[in-house]
């Protein structure tokens, strides 16, 4: 679960890196080990994005203190 905005950003980075993988096992993999290899990272992509989505749905007043 992500609480705050360094931690999207962090998320978002590691969505970035997963793509990256993905993009260069399509070239470089048979098409079973690429099958293989792209299920685990297909599944943490899908995470991420759900945690992504929830966050950036929450105003900020219900995450992160109120300043005073």
């Amino acid at each position: 679960m992500i609480t705050s905005d360094v931690e999207l950003l962090a998320t978002q980075a590691r969505v970035q890196v997963i793509q990256a993988m993905l993009a260069h096992a399509r070239r470089t993999c048979t098409p079973e080990s690429f099958q293989d290899q792209a299920k685990g990272w297909l599944a943490e992509w899908q995470r991420l994005e759900e945690d992504m989505r929830e966050y950036l749905s929450t105003p900020v007043a219900l995450t992160e203190p109120m300043s005073t």
